[in-house]
């Protein structure tokens, strides 16, 4: 990849939002759900997210698992411990975590983000390219 394909994020307003990494078939799942109409969705994870409900984030930023870029974006409308099983994909329903978020307008991204431009929310620090999975980051704004 040319360094020019790569986006920088712009300057972080410092408002969280969430990083989920997930296997790219779940976002072309997704994307196949909001086409047929549907206009929420939630996926879970069993990482310590809960605090983002307290936290005025608006965006989620999922990572495909096996990549080292940010590869899609939605907004982030709501975290749940009860399982919203009307909202969720096909076949996934029973599936359960210690969180659910549910998130509207997902879309890949034009340009892939390196995860090292990225900022955890509360140290500042950044990410690493093997990071294990879902936290709280600064919002990098990319749209």
């Amino acid at each position: 990849m040319k360094e020019k394909d790569v986006v920088k994020p712009h300057d972080s307003n410092n408002k969280p939002a969430l990083f989920i990494p997930v296997l790219s078939q779940w976002i072309e799942e997704a994307i196949q759900y909001f086409k047929e109409g549907k206009d929420i969705l939630f996926f879970y994870t069993d990482s310590n997210i809960g605090k983002i409900r307290d936290l005025s984030a608006d965006k989620v930023y999922f990572k495909c698992k096996g990549e080292s870029t940010i590869s899609a974006v939605a907004d982030l409308i709501e975290v749940k411990t009860e399982n919203p099983v009307n909202f969720r994909l096909r076949g996934s329903e029973s599936n359960t975590g210690k969180y659910y978020y549910g998130f509207k307008n997902l879309k890949w991204l034009d340009f892939p983000v390196e995860l090292q431009e990225l900022e955890y929310y509360e140290s500042g620090k950044n990410l690493r390219n093997d990071v294990p999975g879902a936290c709280i980051i600064k919002d990098p704004n990319i749209n």
